[in-house]
């Protein structure tokens, strides 16, 4: 009788050397497994990676399996994995521009902390300064412009059941109108995580994870030109939503 060889139809992407410093997520929790204890805004920043991680190799074509990425020690995160590293602030900024931006998949921290000093102080300053925080209640920025302007905001937000991340631009008159469209589709709970800028934050991480090129494209072209009647009515908005 013959010998029929059944191959695994999904092998392990872990390597060999990898698996010594990792818990395989597809078996039971074991009393012996670590414990670790992290707020949900540092899961969502976790989520945020991930998700940028997997998109660039997709995109990109990459031959590299973005789960050995994820686990691997990296310079990038001071030899750190990134699973562990990005659930901080610092990290995960790091992470997204990484991707976001193309660089090399360890790149030395010093060069991605320069491209972020560079958003955070650049010579171009919005008319507005910083970003605005929303207030959870009221109309947040207030007062006409002498003629339409691009608006965009971003909402990083997170409770124990959704997971929301999302992008919003439109060319108003008033600013308010940003405020109240995103009340409307989001909830006045969601407002204190929105901030909201006059133009289009090309380099910050959460526009760069959500915004696909062709799109930014287009919001820049319209930027330019965000006084012609044409652009009254543009309005978009991009999300990410993880239900827990």
């Amino acid at each position: 009788m013959g010998v029929i060889t059944v191959a695994p139809s999904r092998p392990s992407s872990i390597p060999g050397a990898l698996k010594t410093l990792i818990v395989d997520p597809l078996e039971d929790d074991r009393p012996d497994d670590e414990i670790v204890t992290t707020p949900r805004r540092a899961l969502n920043r976790l989520a945020l990676v991930a998700t940028e991680t997997a998109g660039r190799f997709q995109r990109e074509g990459i031959d590299h399996d973005p789960m050995t990425w994820m686990l691997s020690p990296r310079r990038l995160f001071g030899g750190r994995p990134a699973v562990d590293a990005c659930l901080e602030r610092e990290h995960c900024l790091r992470g997204v521009l990484t991707h976001g931006l193309g660089l090399g998949l360890d790149s030395d921290p010093d060069v991605v902390d320069e491209l972020l000093a560079e958003d955070d102080n650049g010579d171009v300053e919005d008319e507005w300064g910083e970003p605005e925080r929303m207030p959870a209640k009221g109309n947040g920025l207030r007062g006409y412009f002498d003629s339409p302007k691009l608006i965009t905001a971003t909402i990083c937000y997170s409770d124990r059941h959704v997971i929301l991340n999302a992008f919003h631009a439109s060319v108003v008159s008033n600013p308010s109108e940003v405020t109240q469209h995103l009340i409307d589709r989001y909830g006045i709970d969601v407002m204190p995580s929105a901030r909201i800028w006059h133009g289009y934050k090309a380099a910050d991480p959460l526009v760069m994870a959500l915004v696909p090129d062709p799109i930014a494209e287009m919001i820049l072209k319209i930027e330019a030109e965000q006084w012609l009647p044409i652009h009254d009515n543009f309005a978009i908005d991009l999300e990410q939503r993880i239900q827990n």
